[in-house]
């Protein structure tokens, strides 16, 4: 009898409330959560998990020494990883964070990622929190350390905006995992 009621209510939510896709906007299915099936589908995976030294590692390296690093998608504007981006940021579709942290530790339970002890999210300005209502990447964060079964770090001792890195620091590794969507 729940479960009629439930199910109900959900099919009078979606009638009244329909959801929709952040990749291409067409009203998802009762099953298509976030993203319908054909973006889905159209997703541009870097598989970068799988190459030591990849575009992302390359970039990253130029800057401060790191043993790996990784981006689940390929970026292009207009794109369906954009949309779902601005999504995320702007529109508060959280479960975007979660359906791409649960993607990308997915991706990395089988590789060397697998060894990081934590993660630790980019904090947001305080300014940007108030005006989106919420840290985007928070969920993010939490999905992908569910995957992968590691802690997140978000405690800051001081700021370090200010601070530059010295020729020594540069040239010693950091032995930082990289992660990026």
């Amino acid at each position: 009898m729940n479960r009629k009621i439930t199910s109900l209510f959900r099919a009078l939510h979606q009638v009244f409330f329909p959801l929709f896709c952040p990749g291409c906007g067409s009203e998802l299915a009762e099953n298509e959560r976030p993203l319908c099936f054909q973006c889905q589908l159209q997703l541009p995976w870097t598989h970068f998990h799988l190459l030591p030294e990849n575009p992302m590692w390359e970039q990253v390296n130029k800057r401060a020494r790191i043993q790996h690093a990784t981006a689940l998608f390929f970026f292009e504007p207009q794109s369906i990883v954009q949309s779902s981006i601005h999504a995320l940021k702007y529109k508060g579709q959280e479960t975007l964070g979660a359906y791409f942290g649960q993607l990308l530790g997915h991706c990395l339970k089988a590789t060397v990622f697998c060894q990081c002890t934590a993660i630790v999210p980019v904090p947001l300005h305080p300014k940007r929190k108030k005006q989106r209502g919420y840290n985007q990447v928070m969920r993010f964060t939490k999905s992908l350390s569910e995957a992968l079964g590691v802690l997140v770090k978000t405690t800051i001792k001081k700021p370090q905006t200010h601070l530059l890195p010295s020729p020594r620091q540069l040239q010693k590794p950091l032995g930082i995992h990289g992660y990026s969507f």
